[in-house]
């Protein structure tokens, strides 16, 4: 008995110990470790628990684990712990529990049902942080296979781990063709190979990364240009572990690069070798930025003595102005011409000259391009042609090579004809809108090819075709008598409907006439301005439409006044007989009704007073009485007239009056209205427990400047801008609690303008206003 009894105490001592240790394990893990009983209740849960899902051990205890798991994942809790105990073995699952704060942490479970007991062993890690970095990682890889750029993955020998479909469809790979054999450099020329290599791969491995223009070959032989970026990954050591690359497609960069710079090299050519003078102007200043050799040699100054110049500087023109104007005009219009002008060189020759003037746009920057010719020679040219036409028998006689001389002088003019033809053609059809000229007998002879596409006609049903035919029946008189206006006078413009290829627009013409020889044409151009015209329509009727609805309002007011006027005299002139008791003696409560009924029915007419006013101002009829008002005696009378209102409510009323400023001229009524307005407010907006208004009247030059200062509740900064509108509250609050129509500040307005003056408002929120008015000292003769 005695060796089973030892034994037994053994077995204890062990027992316990092992439970101690498990206690301890138990305490200390950084899992959590949960024991539930058969209803699914925690009966024991670890410290890592209250970390991890933040509830204290009493909110835990006794409660259904099921409580704190996510709605979404209740169902394949149970259902998982269901099969647990049928089939009676640990089972793994995951699933997220709502934590005390609010927020979702993915749990990790391996559980045990002990059937025996009845209880559920379970153990669960914090995977929130593994999940949330698994679906970054799913993000960033559909990320990298959906962008059409080539990125890949490489060990440092070079051999493929990753490509994305970018890379493979750049390469002309399958999707999922093996390229475990692939290698990066294989797919680059040789140029582009050795420059990854020499430069690209060493300034990864010492700046971390490398980027340069660089070119693929696909499975078709094609060289795709790339702009190509590679990074090398390190170790903690400094050692690279493995390098990414990125690479873009720009060939459509390259494309349009080699473009520009051909089109530049090309215009570059053609400017070097001109046999014109060409200038290059700054649009805004006029100044000189570039100039071709022509140029140089036809004026002599230097390249240099060009740039930052403007033209009549340079001897182009004498006339400043005039220069001036015309380039005002080309900046306007885009193109000027000007036909057979001086010319001063800087040795001081004068020649003869031509120049053509437009607005282009380079690298999206309007800039002016002048074509200056030299046509002294052509002059002379003429000149000599005149004078073998006048002596042509004499000269046929024996001279046979200066005749051929004449006949190459002409042909080389000819030439320039044909030249300035081609230019003009090209100037004209640049012009915006339609441009046109017409004969002595309104037919067409020259029309740009904004025309043609406007109206539909083709150049075939242009030529000869009348004028006429392209405007709308109703205004072909006024157009045929415009067209005479203008070979009779020199110049007409007009609106008329123009018939173009689709519809009837309204067309702004002009007209100017033009004479060669003894020939007379008219050179016109026009502008579709049917969208303003409907612009205009709108906006007139809709003026109608409001001025109809003003002289509504203004009837109603008319009427409303009257209406109202009429019984509230009857009311004012009743209380005003039982206030004098002609009725009988009248009991303190009753003298009060009276009291109040008399001011209420005062304050009514006053405001009807107010609404006539308005209408008044309105109608245009509101007159002035024009009188010398002394402004002592007036500032005395307002404030005799608010002093009770004011003393009522603990308001100080001050005054401040410049010496100087003895009388104005002014309608008093309502200068004194204009005062009382301002200060009943001062004093209705006045804080709780009261405050102070200061009446400031001060010369200023030959204007008196008035100014009513409050430390009343203020006005918001949004707020100030409607204050002088007609039936305008701010708030409906304020309004409820203090009263008044909204009209009163309007009228001050119009009185004060009435008088040639002004009235501003300044206010700071919580603090207090101030409401300024200048008026001038003496009215002016119209409001007298």
């Amino acid at each position: 008995m005695g060796e089973i009894y030892i034994r037994d105490i053994k077995k204890r001592k062990q027992a316990e110990v092992e439970r101690e240790q498990f206690y301890k394990f138990f305490q200390i893990s950084s899992d959590i470790m949960v024991i539930a009983d058969p209803n699914g209740a925690f009966k024991k849960v670890n410290p890592a628990t209250f970390d991890v899902l933040g509830y204290s051990e009493t909110e835990l205890i006794s409660k259904p684990f099921v409580e704190f798991v996510h709605p979404d994942d209740k169902q394949s809790t149970l259902d998982e712990m269901a099969r647990q105990i049928k089939i009676g073995s640990s089972l793994n699952f995951e699933n997220r529990y709502v934590c005390k704060d609010g927020t979702l942490r993915w749990l990790s479970w391996r559980a045990r049902y002990d059937k025996k007991e009845g209880i559920t062993y379970a153990t669960a890690r914090d995977i929130t942080d593994h999940k949330h970095a698994e679906k970054s990682l799913s993000r960033m890889a559909s990320i990298l296979e959906n962008t059409p750029d080539f990125v890949s993955t490489a060990d440092v020998n070079g051999n493929v781990l990753y490509m994305n479909s970018g890379a493979r469809k750049m390469l002309g790979i399958e999707e999922k063709g093996d390229i475990s054999q692939f290698r990066i450099s294989d797919a680059h020329p040789e140029w582009a190979s050795a420059l990854v290599k020499n430069v690209g791969f060493p300034t990864a491995i010492r700046d971390g990364f490398w980027s340069g223009e660089t070119a693929l070959v696909n499975r078709d032989g094609r060289e795709i240009p790339v702009l190509q970026m590679i990074l090398a990954h390190k170790a903690n050591d400094g050692s690279v572990e493995f390098y990414s690359t990125i690479m873009r497609d720009i060939t459509e960069r390259k494309r349009a690069e080699e473009a520009l710079q051909e089109s530049e090299i090309r215009y570059r050519r053609l400017f070097e070798a001109a046999h014109d003078g060409i200038l290059i102007l700054d649009i805004d200043t006029g100044q000189i930025t570039d100039v071709n050799p022509f140029m140089i040699d036809i004026l002599g100054y230097s390249h240099e003595e060009f740039l930052g110049k403007k033209l009549w500087e340079i001897g182009l023109s004498k006339d400043i102005e005039t220069s001036k104007a015309a380039f005002f005009e080309l900046q306007t219009k885009g193109y000027v011409r000007y036909e057979d002008l001086p010319l001063e060189t800087k040795d001081g020759r004068s020649i003869d000259f031509e120049i053509v003037s437009n607005v282009y746009l380079v690298n999206h920057e309007k800039v002016i391009q002048c074509n200056i010719r030299d046509i002294t020679e052509r002059k002379q040219v003429e000149k000599e042609l005149k004078k073998y036409r006048e002596n042509l028998e004499d000269l046929v006689k024996g001279r046979t090579a200066e005749l051929q001389l004449e006949i190459d002088r002409r042909k080389r003019v000819e030439e320039e004809i044909l030249i300035e033809k081609a230019f003009t053609d090209t100037t004209v059809d640049s012009v915006p809108g339609i441009f046109y000229v017409l004969d002595n007998l309104g037919r067409f002879i020259r029309w740009n090819k904004a025309f043609e596409e406007i109206t539909g006609h083709s150049a075939e049903e242009m030529r000869g075709m009348n004028a006429l035919q392209v405007i709308h029946e109703d205004d072909r008189e006024l157009i045929a008598k415009k067209i005479q206006e203008v070979f009779q006078e020199g110049f007409s413009e007009v609106e008329s409907l123009f018939i173009t290829r689709n519809e009837v627009r309204n067309y702004l013409l002009t007209g100017r006439r033009m004479v060669i020889g003894k020939k007379m044409y008219l050179v016109g151009c026009g502008v579709d301005i049917t969208e303003r015209i409907l612009a205009e329509e709108s906006l007139k009727l809709a003026k109608e439409e409001a001025e109809n609805a003003n002289m509504v309002k203004t009837n109603f007011l008319h009427t409303m006044s009257h209406e109202l006027r009429t019984p509230l005299n009857a009311i004012l002139g009743f209380s005003g007989l039982l206030k004098l008791k002609t009725t009988g003696e009248l009991n303190e409560k009753q003298e009060r009704f009276i009291d109040n009924i008399i001011t209420g029915g005062n304050k009514l007419l006053n405001i009807i007073s107010q609404i006539l006013d308005v209408v008044k101002m309105d109608e245009g009829t509101l007159g002035l009485c024009i009188e010398k008002i002394s402004v002592p005696e007036t500032v005395d009378e307002v404030i005799g007239v608010i002093k009770e209102k004011a003393a009522a409510k603990n308001v100080v009323l001050e005054k401040i009056l410049d010496p100087q400023l003895k009388q104005i001229e002014g309608d008093k009524q309502k200068l004194k209205q204009v005062f009382i307005n301002l200060l009943d407010n001062a004093v209705k907006f006045s804080k709780e427990g009261g405050g102070t208004v200061t009446i400031t009247a001060k010369k200023e030059g030959d204007m008196a400047k008035f100014s009513i200062t409050d430390t009343g509740i203020g006005i918001r900064k949004e707020d100030v801008s409607k204050l002088f509108q007609k039936f305008t509250q701010l708030d409906s609050g304020t309004t409820r609690k203090y009263g008044g129509s909204g009209i009163g500040l309007a009228i001050s307005k119009q009185f004060v303008e009435a008088h040639g003056g002004k009235i501003r408002a300044e206010s700071e929120y919580g603090v207090g206003s101030t409401f300024t008015f200048m008026l001038p000292l003496v009215a002016k003769n119209e409001e007298k």
